[in-house]
């Protein structure tokens, strides 16, 4: 489904894959998506060592640490141009931060192991997206996180050592019908006030215009030293993020947006 909440447009680009013309696919090409995700080499930085991955092709050393570690599958995943949405390098930063926030709670209770890791198309028409190849986690929790961050596909590799390509969405539709805005049900930002913490919510069509440029004000209530306040936040050029309070305009936060916390709720 197609949110409409405004006129803007994004430029669709595939995830870990190839950009796809401007114009709708016709039949002959609806599978565009498909064929950008088998058409991309991934690989992930272990021990100092680089292990490339094909969708489909055994590597005989990511079996052996896999199996080195005491586990019994990985899974590539990355946060980066969600739903095949170019949302800028705000985004992909921000978005980025955030897994890995995910990942070290993760690790606290699944003794997991990541590693760095990149998705680049074979012909080089598409930008390296950084990635991470999270080794010990279980099918299930992988495919929950690329849902959280917006994917539509992640790798999983099993024992051993073939990559898969795990379809979190129906690629078909996905590759007829573009969406304008990123899946996710809400989306959250934060920042510090002082000895507090302050946060503000809205939708994923208010988030793609602010990080297309748009200047934009929105409002949250919050509690500082016993009082509540209204706060208006403030965001200009999809960069700058400036937070007044109460009616004499007192700075809550006057920096960049990419210093901000940002969570992702996928619903």
């Amino acid at each position: 489904m197609v949110e409409n909440m405004d006129d803007a447009t994004y430029t669709a680009s595939i995830p870990m894959g190839r950009k796809p013309g401007t114009k709708a696919p016709s039949k002959a090409t609806k599978c565009d998506l498909r064929a950008a995700y088998l058409a991309t080499n991934y690989s992930f930085v272990a021990d100092g060592m680089t292990h490339m991955l094909k969708v489909g092709t055994q590597s005989k050393d990511v079996a052996a640490l896999i199996k080195s570690l005491g586990t019994k599958g990985a899974a590539l995943v990355t946060a980066y141009n969600p739903a095949s949405l170019q949302l800028g390098q705000v985004h992909n930063r921000l978005a980025t931060a955030a897994l890995n926030r995910d990942l070290k709670n993760l690790k606290r209770v699944d003794h997991v192991h990541i590693f760095p890791a990149l998705g680049q198309a074979l012909d080089g028409s598409w930008p390296a997206e950084p990635s991470i190849m999270i080794v010990g986690i279980n099918r299930q929790a992988a495919e929950v996180l690329g849902r959280r961050y917006g994917q539509y596909a992640i790798l999983w590799i099993g024992e051993d050592g073939v990559p898969q390509l795990v379809a979190l969405t129906d690629l078909d539709k996905g590759s007829r019908y573009r969406v304008k805005n990123p899946p996710f049900k809400c989306v959250e930002i934060g920042v510090a006030w002082s000895d507090e913490w302050v946060d503000l919510q809205m939708t994923p069509g208010t988030w793609r215009r602010i990080l297309a440029g748009e200047h934009i004000d929105l409002t949250s209530r919050a509690g500082y030293d016993g009082e509540m306040f209204t706060l208006t936040w403030t965001f200009t050029n999809g960069t700058e993020l400036y937070v007044s309070y109460g009616d004499d305009g007192g700075t809550a936060f006057d920096g960049r947006l990419q210093d901000v916390t940002l969570t992702l709720n996928a619903g």
